[in-house]
């Protein structure tokens, strides 16, 4: 029998209506790399059938910590991933990444020991063959490692009919049983969706030393880019800083850095936050740029609700007085007791 690494996928509608898919993944590659293969073909495949709104379980907590965006990705084909995933899930109206225990997903570990041990697939099953990941790996991560053999472009992902030529072990089902599947074809990787960004002008001077080794002639701008070059690196042609933390944060123009911080500010979820928090979420999202901080304080300085209500004074005007037990009595001339009586 062999054996190598396989994913399920269980599509569920509204209506308890379900659609599965087995993945064989012809490289080798660490079990979070499975996982997050099934979630991004999971949600290309929702993508292509026309669903808005999806949520997303799956056993692999860290998976769902980094695509919700709680968790870090230190590892460098992990952060791409997540990238990736969010390009894909941005062309949702809705959706959201649960974590669930292990005995709850059955389904999909049952067609994901289908697709790692190469078992015939069952009819009314779909089968696709994964020869190259859905991202291009990163030289520094090793979680990822693709045999010359599997250079081959990705096979489309084919609908088992039943038939006995498709797979010999697999039993034909009745047309009223069958469970009625189109097929769809899935391009891996799809450039419409993982996108190149143009490098900054501010990065220009540290992507060029560390491509090619050059620096500028003033010894004073050589000494600094070689020093802070240390701490960026280049992945699939962008250039990438590691935080003192070990994440790693995209370059981005500081146009961009605006739009992000604003919306971090006064968006949807904006907390009208000071400029220092605006900076470290904007960070712990995977963006840099060397003027965030001075352009946050700009933000800051012209927003209309935090100028309106940051200089209100909440000292009392005057010195505050302890009230007597007395005091309603002698004010107000409150007579709650009534007459005393003689003794």
């Amino acid at each position: 029998m062999k054996s190598g690494l396989g994913a399920g996928i269980v599509l569920t509608s509204p209506k308890c209506d379900q659609l599965k898919y087995v993945l064989q993944i012809h490289f080798a590659a660490s079990n979070n790399v499975a996982k997050y293969e099934a979630l991004v073909n999971g949600l290309k495949m929702a993508k292509e059938i026309g669903v808005r709104q999806i949520q997303c379980f799956d056993d692999s907590d860290l998976v769902v910590q980094q695509a919700s965006g709680n968790w870090d990705a230190l590892d460098a084909n992990m952060a791409l991933y997540r990238f990736h995933v969010q390009k894909i899930s941005g062309h949702f109206e809705g959706c959201e990444f649960h974590n669930i225990p292990r005995a709850e997903n059955e389904a999909a570990d049952t067609l994901s020991k289908l697709g790692s041990t190469r078992q015939a697939i069952p009819a009314g099953v779909a089968l696709e063959h994964l020869r190259k990941p859905s991202i291009k790996p990163s030289p520094e991560s090793e979680s990822i490692f693709i045999p010359a053999s599997s250079e081959a472009d990705v096979v489309p992902m084919d609908i088992d009919s039943g038939s006995g030529s498709g797979n010999p072990g697999t039993e034909r089902l009745n047309s009223a049983e069958a469970m009625a599947v189109e097929p769809m074809e899935i391009d891996i990787p799809d450039e419409s969706i993982f996108t190149t960004h143009p490098m900054p002008a501010w990065a220009q001077p540290i992507m060029s030393y560390l491509k090619d080794r050059s620096l500028p002639e003033e010894e004073v701008s050589a000494r600094q880019i070689q020093r802070r070059a240390k701490a960026y690196t280049i992945i699939n042609g962008e250039l990438y800083k590691r935080s003192v933390t070990n994440v790693l944060q995209r370059c981005v123009e500081p146009e961009e850095g605006q739009e992000i911080l604003l919306d971090i500010h006064q968006g949807e979820c904006g907390d009208h936050a000071s400029s220092r928090t605006l900076v470290g979420k904007a960070f712990r999202h995977g963006f840099y740029w060397p003027s965030a901080l001075q352009e946050a304080e700009d933000i800051v300085m012209k927003c209309n609700g935090y100028q309106r209500y940051a200089s209100k004074i909440h000292m009392p005007a005057s010195e505050l007085k302890t009230i007597p037990i007395t005091w309603s009595f002698a004010i107000w001339c409150l007579d709650m007791v009534g007459p005393f009586k003689w003794a």
